[in-house]
């Protein structure tokens, strides 16, 4: 389980450098910027299930984005084995990022 936290990019980010990936805006349709802010918000302070495989945090962005869970994280490793799972790590860095960005 995890809490839904708000706060602001730069105490999250630090120095580090971030990206915002929506990489799946060329297939899928994206939702209505108001609507993602405001589900986003009504989710702050609740506890949501995590799992790293089944629903983490590129899972929950890309829902509230596109109205449903996925994790190409995920997938990566399942088809590419360890070299995906180094690019997930990577990823995962900047979808939290990202994730922060709809909490701000």
């Amino acid at each position: 389980m995890g809490i839904v936290k708000r706060e602001k990019l730069r105490d999250v980010a630090g120095s580090d450098p971030w990206v915002i990936n929506n990489g799946l805006d060329s297939d899928r349709h994206p939702r209505p910027p108001t609507e993602i802010v405001k589900d986003a918000r009504e989710l702050v302070g609740k506890r949501l299930r995590y799992n790293l495989v089944e629903y983490n945090c590129e899972h929950f962005v890309k829902e509230l984005r596109y109205g449903s869970a996925q994790s190409t994280q995920v997938q990566e490793v399942q088809n590419g084995g360890v070299s995906g799972a180094l690019s997930g790590v990577i990823e995962r860095k900047v979808t939290r990022f990202v994730l922060n960005i709809f909490r701000n």
